[in-house]
Parts: C-alpha cells; sequence; structure tokens
C-alpha cells in the first residue's frame, strides 16, 4: 500500500513539466534540426554496413514538418541500373542520367525526438543519485539509437524487397514473419516503451521503491 500517493504525482507533474519543457527548448534553439543531421548520418552509416548491397540510398531534409507528414525523404536506386545508366549517357554524351528511384518519408521528430526527450524526462525527474541516472542515460541512448537503425532498417528493408525493380534477391518466409511482426507490434508508441524498460532496468534498485513510497 502506498503511503504517500501524494509523492507520485509530484514525481509525475515534474516528469510532465520537464517533457513539455525539453520539447519548447529543443524545438526553440534548432536542437531538432541539428540532430536530424545527425539521425541522417547514423542511418546512411547503418544501411551501407547492413541493407541490401544491390540498392544505394540517400537521405534527403525535407521542409520541417512537427506532427504530421515526413522531414526526411529516403530515395533509393538499382546499383546496376545506375551504373549502366551512367555508362550510356557517357556513351550517347549526355549529360543527364535518368535512373528510376523509389522514395519513402520519414518524420524524425515523432520517430525519434520525442521517444528520446520522453527517456531523458523520465530520467530527471527520478529521484535517485545523479551517477546512476548518468549511467543509465548513456545505456539508454545507446540502446534506443540501436533499437532506432534496426527498426528503420527493416521497415527500409521491406520497402526495397517489395518494390520491383530494387533488388533481385527474393524475400525469405523469415523477413515476411519479420515484416508482419514489425508491423502488428512494433508501431511507433513502442519506440517510448523501448525507453520506459530501459528506464526501469536501469534506474532503479529495490531501496529506492522502499524509499519512494515513504
Amino acid at each position: 500500500m502506498l503511503r504517500s500517493p501524494k509523492k507520485l504525482f509530484i514525481y509525475f507533474g515534474l516528469f510532465i513539466g520537464i517533457y513539455i519543457g525539453m520539447i519548447f527548448l529543443v524545438r526553440g534553439t534548432g536542437l531538432d534540426t541539428a540532430y536530424r543531421s545527425f539521425f541522417c548520418s547514423y542511418q546512411m552509416a547503418w544501411f551501407n554496413a547492413f541493407g541490401d548491397d544491390e540498392v544505394e540510398m540517400t537521405i534527403t531534409p525535407q521542409p520541417y514538418a512537427l506532427f504530421e507528414g515526413s522531414d526526411i525523404t529516403f530515395t533509393f536506386m538499382n546499383k546496376a541500373e545506375k551504373a549502366h545508366a551512367i555508362r550510356d549517357a557517357q556513351a550517347r554524351g549526355l549529360t543527364n542520367v535518368s535512373v528510376k528511384t523509389a522514395n519513402w518519408g520519414l518524420n524524425t521528430w515523432l520517430y525519434a525526438v520525442m521517444p528520446l526527450l520522453f527517456f531523458i524526462a523520465l530520467l530527471i525527474a527520478t529521484p535517485v543519485p545523479w551517477k546512476r541516472r548518468v549511467i543509465t542515460f548513456i545505456v539508454g541512448i545507446t540502446i534506443l539509437h540501436l533499437y532506432f537503425c534496426m527498426r528503420l532498417n527493416l521497415e527500409l528493408g521491406e520497402q526495397v524487397a517489395f518494390s520491383d525493380f530494387l533488388s533481385t534477391k527474393p524475400v525469405s518466409d523469415f523477413s515476411r514473419t519479420t515484416w508482419d511482426f514489425m508491423h502488428r507490434v512494433l508501431n511507433l508508441e513502442f519506440n517510448y516503451f523501448v525507453g520506459v524498460v530501459v528506464w526501469l532496468v536501469f534506474t532503479f534498485r529495490k531501496k529506492d521503491f522502499r524509499g519512494f513510497l515513504k
């Protein structure tokens, strides 16, 4: 039984205040735009390392969208088709090259920034030693970004696999099952859930719960 439910309401109110304050701070200082550039860089590195080797991908920032639309566009093309188009253009003395592409958009604010701020606000509002909070922050940010990369790579892989011109590789039953699971379970809210799990696992000790409820 809770000895002091007021404390929980105080911590919850503190969390909400911090979360809202951080949203305004990040938007007002342009940190969201800086993060978007970082997001594009590590997603490119991840795709180049683990994506389909028949496909070339580029990421282009779009006019900023906060809660709707896309603020980055992934563009895919088949490497072999691109190389053939370049050779053909050179042979014909042309300067412009036309290659078939596929595009897919993403909103980095909804996909990554909001879940990250949610996790950080939880951590700041939690009354545990700062050393532990810093350790959880480092572990949590790392885990969240690994999750973002793996989930997004699955989504990009699906876009590539079901295109009729990007990749010649057959789609395995395992891939189909994984994509089906992703659509059923790994919705956008799951990005927040990962942060909550990390917060619970790495922040608290048994004695913290006793102190929490006194």
